[in-house]
């Protein structure tokens, strides 16, 4: 519709402004409404309650509730003139927040913010701007928002991060080098807990099967769930006291309260992913890490406080001669002997056997040929901390006897726990590999099977080949081996009709109902076709119709040889075969064969599922019907001589339109014969009993009349 402002009385900023706002193809209809308003309260313009009510709905997304946010003298009296004045107060009165309101209800805040029309500014702002801070208040989150799973991900993030750094200061480096970076991180990590139960107490939940969206229920059942409770204890500063004592970092250990929303995270995860099991493996090897972190760290731990000689290899504490720096050679054993940066220590006229006695010549030697390879304290304690913890927890053993009681009862810990985690994690990940090997499980025993068949069977070698290598074809594309249509039950029918349309809505281009379209989508059965294998042969009786969906098929001669038409991708064969017209010359058989040149993805509709979908729509089964006559008309091959549209109908009723015909036609016919049946008993009483009015007045002649004059009676006499 067409828009027109006054723009003489506004100055040259006003008018950009204007005109920018009446371009916007979206602010059509609220501008439209605007000028329909305009033109209610124009003295010169008299509207009845009809007119104003037929021009306002015709072209506009007007709802009716905004109306009582007009002033009373406006809403009250909108069928009767008004003056100028009264114009002018409702324009400079509040008029400017109903169209704020009403803009708002329809268009995005920055589009609202850019009107720079007939009214005040400043208010407008302001409205928009309170409107904004309303909205944002009263806002639910999801849970199965893409915001949602993001800040899980953040939050799951900060969670690992304080389990790893509850127990990773009892390194002294990590103490005196990162011990302030650790404190200004814990900030970071606390506030995003805050924020968490913010987002916690805006997260709806269903009930009845639909979102809550009232924002004080939500806030009411989560306040009142033990998980508020969880949320603020993992929150407290009892961590404060790392101020004066900055080796008390076990005090953040509240901060793991936070863990149960990792199980949250994960279930939403997987339900995202397009790759679980290795999501999965992921998630393990994640937990693994850090429970070997833990116990690495209590290793150390129990190492520090032990009394022991450092110097020792065999010890059961950690010792910096178990994992000294490695040391690598300088020289190359490729070379001349007499070059100095070959590695050769000339042993000639000595025995190799007694080295010993000259192993300080040796260790020169290689002291100048080697060098060494520096690691940090906290490399060298981590590393071996964290070697020990990860065979100790999966019973691996192959470790020094413990030698003191604090030794002894860590050790019995670890043998606990890393029975229980050794079985977890084999469980696990042998169930996972498992079922990630499932379907190729399942394709080789069918494989297998296929083959057992044919070879008992004596199926011929070429045959053979083709279906091997339709297994292949189907193993390499990684198509589905179940039916679609099972695999899509589960789904709601709206979902699954989505997935019809995305798929084949671009092919199914017909002007009919999309109601009609909809309901045809759903009946598509999908079949692979591999290279030879005919879709149907000439002269085949036509009762489906093929889509393309990807591959190539060939119309060809009887023998397969000649080569009539190439079909691709999206082409449609046998439109006409689910219609059935009597006035086809084919006879509704097909006039060619068509042969799949390669891997070729069909969906095929049947005529008896088009018959079912059509019992609901008569007037487009009649549509279709005429369709067909036209296209076969255009083809030349309608003859109009056979034809019956009552035929061409009947046979495009369903089966159980069929059976409520007959059924009808039935009762009809029983009805006759019921009355036919009625009325034969009727005559058939009528003339029994003039039959035996007859005998009586016969009886009474013959032994009552003694004169011997002729017989004679009146036919009235006769009458019932």
């Amino acid at each position: 519709m067409a828009v027109a402002i006054d723009t003489a009385n506004m100055n040259q900023n006003q008018q950009a402004n204007a005109k920018k706002f009446i371009e916007q193809p979206q602010l059509t209809k609220i501008v439209g409404i605007v000028t329909t308003m305009y033109q209610w309260l124009k003295p010169t313009v008299f509207l009845t309650s009809e007119q104003s009510s037929n021009q306002l709905y015709d072209d506009s997304v007007f709802l009716p509730t905004t109306l009582s946010k007009l002033p009373p003298s406006t809403s009250k009296n909108v069928s009767r003139r008004l003056t100028l004045q009264a114009v002018d107060e409702v324009l400079r009165g509040d008029i400017a927040y109903f169209l704020v309101d009403l803009l708002v209800s329809e268009l995005h805040y920055a589009e609202a913010r850019e009107l720079n029309v007939a009214c005040n500014c400043s208010k407008i702002n302001q409205k928009v701007n309170a409107k904004s801070s309303r909205e944002i208040w009263r806002t639910v989150i999801y849970p199965t928002s893409n915001f949602y799973l993001f800040w899980l991900t953040v939050l799951t993030a900060t969670i690992t991060y304080n389990a790893i750094g509850l127990t990773v200061f009892i390194f002294d480096d990590i103490q005196k080098n990162f011990f302030h970076l650790w404190l200004a991180s814990n900030i970071a990590a606390d506030l995003v807990f805050i924020v968490d139960i913010l987002i916690q107490s805006r997260k709806t939940y269903t009930i009845n099967g639909e979102y809550e969206k009232d924002i004080k229920k939500v806030l009411k059942e989560y306040f009142r769930s033990p998980l508020f409770w969880i949320d603020v204890l993992a929150v407290a500063p009892i961590d404060l006291f790392l101020i004066k004592d900055s080796r008390l970092s076990f005090l953040r250990v509240n901060r793991l309260l936070k863990s149960h929303r990792i199980f949250d995270f994960v279930e939403r995860a997987l339900m995202k992913t397009q790759f679980p099991n290795s999501f999965k493996i992921s998630i393990i090897i994640a937990i693994c890490f850090v429970l070997f972190h833990w116990n690495a760290c209590a290793y150390f731990y129990i190492s520090l406080i032990t009394d022991s000689d450092i110097n020792d290899r065999n010890s059961w504490i950690f010792t910096y001669t178990k994992n000294a720096d490695p040391v690598l050679p300088n020289c190359s054993i490729n070379g001349d002997v007499y070059d100095e940066n070959y590695c050769w220590f000339n042993e000639s006229g000595r025995d190799a056997r007694d080295r010993e006695s000259y192993v300080e010549e040796l260790a020169a030697y290689w002291r100048s040929k080697s060098r060494k390879i520096l690691f940090s304290n906290f490399s060298k304690e981590y590393s071996l901390s964290f070697y020990w913890s990860s065979l100790t927890l999966t019973t691996k053993g192959q470790q020094p006897y413990p030698t003191d009681s604090e030794q002894n009862w860590l050790e019995i810990i670890n043998t606990l726990i890393g029975v229980l985690v050794f079985a977890i994690i084999v469980g696990f990940v042998g169930g996972t590999v498992l079922q990630m090997n499932q379907k190729q499980s399942d394709f080789q025993q069918l494989l297998d099977g296929i083959k057992f068949y044919m070879n008992y069977r004596n199926v011929i070698p070429d045959i053979q080949k083709r279906v091997i290598d339709c297994c292949g074809y189907v193993r390499d594309q990684n198509i589905i081996q179940q039916n679609e249509n099972k695999i899509l039950e589960s789904l709601p029918t709206r979902l699954e009709g989505q997935i019809a349309v995305q798929l084949h809505m671009n092919t199914i281009k017909h002007d009919c109902e999309p109601g009609l379209l909809y309901e045809l989508l759903l009946r598509l059965k999908y079949q692979l076709f591999s290279p030879g294998d005919y879709l149907c042969r000439r002269g085949e009786l036509a009762r489906e119709m093929y889509i393309i969906e990807r591959g190539r098929l060939h119309c060809v001669s009887d023998d397969g040889k000649e080569i009539y038409k190439v079909l691709k991708e999206g082409d449609v064969i046998g439109q006409l075969a689910i219609l059935n017209l009597t006035g086809d010359k084919n006879e509704n058989k097909r006039d060619v064969a068509v042969c799949s040149a390669a891997y070729t993805d069909v969906y095929i509709l049947r005529q008896d599922d088009v018959a079912k979908v059509l019992q609901d729509y008569p007037e487009e089964r009649k549509k279709i019907i005429r369709k067909g006559i036209e296209l076969l008309c255009m083809d030349h091959l309608y003859d109009s001589e056979k034809a019956s549209a009552a035929r061409d109908e009947w046979k495009m009723f369903s089966k159980e339109e069929q059976l409520t015909v007959i059924n009808n036609f039935l009762d009809r016919t029983d009805r006759q014969l019921s009355h036919m049946y009625e009325d034969f008993n009727a005559l058939t009483l009528t003339l029994k009993q003039r039959l035996t009015k007859m005998e009586l007045l016969i009886q009474n002649k013959i032994f009552n009349d003694d004169s011997d004059d002729a017989f004679e009676y009146d036919e009235n006499d006769l009458d019932v």
